[in-house]
Order: C-alpha cells, then structure tokens, then sequence
C-alpha cells in the first residue's frame, strides 16, 4: 500500500547534515488507509465457535470429623456359645463347638467382624480425657465376664484401636477349674450368655476409683451391649439395665441376628426401642456405625 501511494511517505521537516537521507510516514493519513482495510476486511457476523465442553469437577465429600461429646463409652461384648453356632454352621454342622472350633474359619471372623465394628464406632470419636473427649473400656462375656481395658488404660485413638484388635476370643470364660487341661470347657461348662454378670462388672467399672472413669454429673456414661441371642434363663439382664439407668448411664443395645425373644429382651435391657439397632449379620454391623454414634452422643 505504501509503495502504490508515494503521497503517503514525505520528507521529515529537520534540519542538520543528516537530513539528506531520512524520510518519515504521515500517520494521519497512514491511519485512515489502516481503518479502511479493516472495513473491508472485517465480516459482518461473527464465526461460529465450536461448542464448549463444560468440566465439573468431582468434589469430594470428607468424613465427619470426631465427635466431641465427652463420654465415658464402655463396649460390653458377647462372646458365648451361640456366636459358636455359626461357626457349626460353617462347618456343616460337624458336632459341638470343641470339635468344630479348630477348623473353623466362620467363627473366628464373626470375632473380628465385631472387633473392626468396635474399633470404627471408636474412630467416631475424639479419644482423649478432655471434657469433650471420649474414653473407652472393653468388656466380654460369656458364662462369666472379663474386663478386657480399662477408661484409663488407652487414651488416644490409635491405642483404643490397636487394643480392641488385641482382644482375643476366649472361647469360654468359665472358672479355672471348669476347663480342661487343654483350656476347653468342661462337660456342662459350655460358653453361655449370662449378659447380666457383664452389666454388673460395668456398674463396678464406673465406680471404681482406679478405672478412670468420670463422674456422671460432669460426663455422660454409656453401656453399648452387643450380642447374638437371649440370655439364659436365670441370668437376665433386664434388672441390670434397670440398675446403670439408676446409676445415670444409658444402656444402647446392638443386636446380630436375634429372634423376637432377643429383641425384647435387648429393648428391655435398653429401657427404650429407641436405643436398640439391629443388623442380620456380623458383616452388616458397620451399617449402624453412624446411628449408633449418633445415640451415644444424643442429650
């Protein structure tokens, strides 16, 4: 374009010897040749764009953080004969529970299924002794009850975990002389459900001055019972529910597979239906995690 108009480039007005050989552009003019171009060239509607794929990104929800309610939580576990006839179930029904037992992979992970239960309702939770923290004690039973920890023996989450996964199934919890010399029961001495002696034994962990347990005007105590079946006749717990609720400790009841007698005898061990989850299996227990939370915490 410049070199078609000569009129476009004219000599620079200066003064000097260096002036012979310099030439300069009239911008002015320069500019209204550019706008020209650009009507020229320019479309009258504007091209079409290729569709826009919209990205939406995955976010990802992270767990609840620990519940701060300060509770004293004591876990009061079954550990009698008829979590054992799962295990003859496994077996094919091979005869009683000391001949199934050795070989018997069912009953071992109904163990453990409710041991992980246990330690993943703990993780709901901040371990610790602070007013707003929460402390755990284990208990089992059978034909008698065991302590397995105690509120001050683990105070921290990884330590209450490591402790549950430690507990081992005892088999039977009958007396010394009752088993035999290769740690089976005796005739007779089979394990069985006297959930009644392990309410009893959680009264006593409250109490005592060594368990670290605190007191109930300044912290919440809470019995989580988890069993499989009714208890047997002579032992029912229901008076012992009735003596932690007059004690000021509220009693939540976990029941695996139970029949109608079960579950009435749960909720009256409770005091309420409201504090009674069930699940059909061991392997469901990790369902009820939350609600069960949910229950310790409430007011």
């Amino acid at each position: 374009e410049l070199a078609s108009d000569p009129t476009l480039i004219r000599p620079l007005p200066c003064t000097g010897s260096d002036c012979d050989d310099r030439v300069g552009v009239d911008f002015d003019r320069l500019a209204d040749e550019v706008a020209g171009i650009a009507d020229e060239f320019c479309l009258s509607e504007p091209p079409t764009s290729a569709p826009v794929t919209t990205i939406t990104p995955v976010v990802t929800t992270p767990p609840p953080p620990p519940a701060q309610c300060g509770v004293d939580l004591a876990f009061v576990v079954d550990v009698s004969g008829s979590i054992n006839d799962l295990c003859n179930q496994v077996c094919g029904g091979a005869g009683p529970c000391d001949d199934c037992w050795p070989n018997c992979p069912g009953h071992e992970q109904c163990w453990n299924d409710m041991k992980t239960f246990i330690a993943e309702s703990t993780r709901q939770f901040e371990i610790g002794t602070g007013a707003n923290e929460t402390q755990v004690a284990l208990i089992s039973f059978s034909t008698n009850a065991s302590t397995q920890f105690d509120f001050n023996d683990h105070q921290s989450n990884p330590a209450v975990a490591t402790a549950v996964d430690q507990v081992v199934y005892e088999r039977c919890l009958c007396r010394q002389n009752e088993l035999t010399p290769g740690g089976w029961c005796q005739p007779g001495c089979e394990p069985r459900t006297h959930t009644i002696l392990a309410l009893q034994k959680a009264r006593e962990l409250f109490a005592s001055p060594t368990s670290g347990a605190r007191s109930s005007a300044t912290t919440k105590q809470v019995v989580v019972v988890i069993t499989d079946g009714e208890s047997n006749p002579g032992y029912s717990p229901i008076p012992g529910g009735a003596a932690l609720a007059d004690d000021g400790v509220t009693v939540i009841g976990v029941g695996v597979n139970l029949k109608a007698a079960g579950r009435t005898e749960l909720s009256g061990l409770a005091g309420s239906n409201e504090r009674v989850l069930t699940v059909e299996d061991f392997n469901d227990l990790p369902d009820i995690i939350a609600e069960l939370r949910d229950l310790i915490c409430a007011e």
